[in-house]
């Protein structure tokens, strides 16, 4: 699990639900009610801090607090925690009190759709959106549910619906932000994402995207200046260390990239964009038969990922895996839209096999 570190707003919380327990003239401490640390749990959540979250609600099952009134929260807290499976317990029977049912059909809803069940998640989906159709966090998720099915002209419907319920929504402005870069480009997209982080600044992920898309524009100093921020509020973020690596990369130092890219401890290998990344530093670093073990999974996994191919091309190149290259690539190189890199790549391992022809062929084409 993530440490997470509490901002000021949340150790201000604190300090007032403190004071609030101090009951007796005496001042002595009266210890927190159920319903109270439940409550405290929710300002938790709203600040990003599950983990927080979590305890709070254990302690509030401990006192008496029934499970119907705080499964909706604890599945929000594990949701918020990756912690998928263990959210499903709490969530999958759908047994909410009426005051957190929209809160858990939601949250239920995003688990199926983070998992990939989106049938599913439109039935929690219209649950939710029963008992509370003007909510706009929940028409945020609605327009990412539609967004991932391909339903892209609704999901932007949605996230327009989501801006007209509320547009102080960090949410909303958010997620407005991510389909106007897809839609538009990256310089559109940026002043979505500086709304969405004047109304939360230290919300992780609208930080993570804003850095992100600050970073492919080229805008380095402010994208390591929200870096800097995101490992204040969550000490030891990878996506932060993983930007900053990127940075350093594209810069040529590769060996400050490796050693940023090492502080994401493995939590990012997985993610296509990391796989990349670490192909590319463990080839700068003259280790091809490294970068292979990582960009072989991402081709299989991304196929038409163009960048990914010419990467593991020049990766078994570099191995000396010649055959196995031409084996791997020679139909590719072939195609009419090959990429003139592939093409050369590929020639040069049909020279080290002496096969002139085939490699004249492809140089030729490559040349054009």
């Amino acid at each position: 699990d993530r440490v997470w570190r509490l901002t000021p707003v949340i150790s201000a919380v604190l300090l007032a639900s403190a004071a609030a327990t101090l009951a007796s003239p005496g001042g002595a401490q009266r210890p927190a009610e159920g319903g109270e640390l439940v409550l405290e749990a929710k300002t938790f959540l709203s600040h990003g801090d599950p983990i927080a979250a979590e305890v709070r609600l254990k302690d509030a099952l401990d006192k008496g607090v029934p499970r119907d009134a705080v499964a909706a929260y604890m599945g929000e807290a594990l949701l918020a925690q990756d912690q998928l499976e263990r959210a499903r317990n709490w969530l999958q029977d759908g047994i909410f009190t009426p005051s957190s049912a929209a809160i858990g059909f939601r949250s239920l809803a995003i688990l199926e759709r983070r998992e990939g069940h989106l049938q599913a998640a439109g039935k929690a989906f219209d649950r939710a959106m029963a008992i509370a159709p003007k909510d706009a966090g929940l028409w945020v998720e609605i327009a990412r549910l539609r967004y991932v099915g391909g339903e892209h002209l609704l999901a932007i419907e949605a996230a327009d619906y989501a801006l007209e319920l509320d547009r102080n929504n960090a949410r909303a402005l958010e997620l407005q932000g991510q389909l106007v870069r897809d839609r538009t480009g990256l310089a559109a997209s940026l002043p979505w994402f500086a709304q969405a982080h004047a109304k939360a600044p230290q919300d992780i992920s609208i930080l993570g995207e804003y850095a992100a898309t600050l970073g492919e524009i080229g805008q380095y100093v402010r994208m390591l200046e929200l870096t800097r921020h995101m490992l204040e509020v969550d000490p030891g973020n990878p996506r932060a260390y993983y930007l900053q690596s990127v940075m350093a990369a594209r810069a040529g130092n590769y060996r400050l990239a490796r050693r940023l890219f090492a502080k994401t401890e493995g939590a990012l290998e997985d993610v296509p964009g990391a796989m990349l990344l670490e192909g590319v530093l463990e080839m700068a670093a003259g280790n091809p038969t490294l970068a292979i073990e990582v960009l072989e999974p991402l081709v299989r996994k991304q196929p038409g990922n163009a960048k990914a191919r010419n990467l593991l091309a020049r990766a078994l190149f570099l191995a000396g895996e010649y055959k196995y290259l031409v084996e791997q690539f020679a139909e590719a190189g072939r195609a009419e839209d090959a990429p003139p890199y592939l093409q050369a790549v590929v020639a040069r391992a049909y020279e080290n096999l002496d096969q002139r022809t085939e490699a004249g062929f492809l140089l030729d084409r490559a040349a054009r």
